[in-house]
């Protein structure tokens, strides 16, 4: 029999998990004739208050679903080519570390996207962008103002991972082609994000303010204009 063993980095890429840094950890796979083990170690994982963590692993062809305790069992999967996604489940199912091996790009959110409840509602792709967050406020932590409406598009809106590379301390949330999204410095939130694949989505008051931003360092065509308004005064950064 050919025994095969793989460790593989387990990289976070959504805030809001974690007990303090970056969640990481490790993922060790090994297969024993027909015998496949797979071993989850993450560390600075957070203590959940509701919900529960779990794991989906795939090939592309062959998907598992695990706890996040680990699996052992027949399962066929091509460890050339693989990505386990670590995620919380609660009303709603997110992202929140990835471990790849191969050369394939994955995406989390699209792997996680046969879990996600059924909703009911339906939104207005320029929901996010009319809402009325863009409005300077007269304080010095414009934020703390919009907080509980941004906070309900979060709860309410599937999450966007894309700019887990590019945008690390950044979470977004999307509706059709229009991204809402915070930038944290720190846990204060440094920026609102307001993103749209075109700048006529845009409110037009502020298109000529808006950065493209790409979604990978290795594609730089592919990405979104962005926002970026003050956490702190509510100005859109020029």
């Amino acid at each position: 029999m050919i025994y095969r063993e793989y460790t593989i980095p387990l990289k976070q890429i959504a805030k809001g998990f974690s007990d303090g840094g970056e969640v990481g950890g490790s993922v060790r796979i090994e297969r024993f004739g027909s015998s496949l083990t797979v071993r989850v170690s993450p560390f600075r994982l957070a203590t959940l208050k509701n919900g529960t963590y779990a794991c989906l692993i795939t090939d592309g062809t062959h998907t598992l679903h695990m706890p996040i305790s680990g699996y052992r069992g027949n399962e066929e999967l091509d460890l050339d080519e693989l990505c386990l996604v670590l995620y919380h489940k609660d009303e709603t199912v997110s992202p929140v570390a990835l471990a790849t091996r191969g050369k394939r790009t994955w995406d989390a959110n699209e792997l996680l996207s046969p879990l996600q409840p059924k909703r009911e509602e339906t939104y207005d792709d320029n929901a996010v962008s009319e809402q009325n967050y863009y409005a300077p406020q007269e304080n010095d932590d414009y934020y703390r103002s919009v907080k509980q409406e941004v906070e309900e598009s979060f709860d309410t809106l599937p999450p966007f991972s894309g700019y887990a590379e590019t945008l690390p301390s950044a979470v977004f949330v999307q509706t059709g082609e229009v991204l809402l999204g915070k930038l944290y410095r720190g846990e204060k939130v440094k920026y609102l994000l307001f993103g749209a694949k075109t700048r006529e989505e845009l409110p037009k008051e502020h298109r000529d303010k808006a950065l493209f931003v790409p979604l990978s360092f290795f594609h730089a065509e592919e990405g979104y204009f962005l926002l970026f308004q003050s956490g702190e005064t509510g100005q859109i950064i020029e």
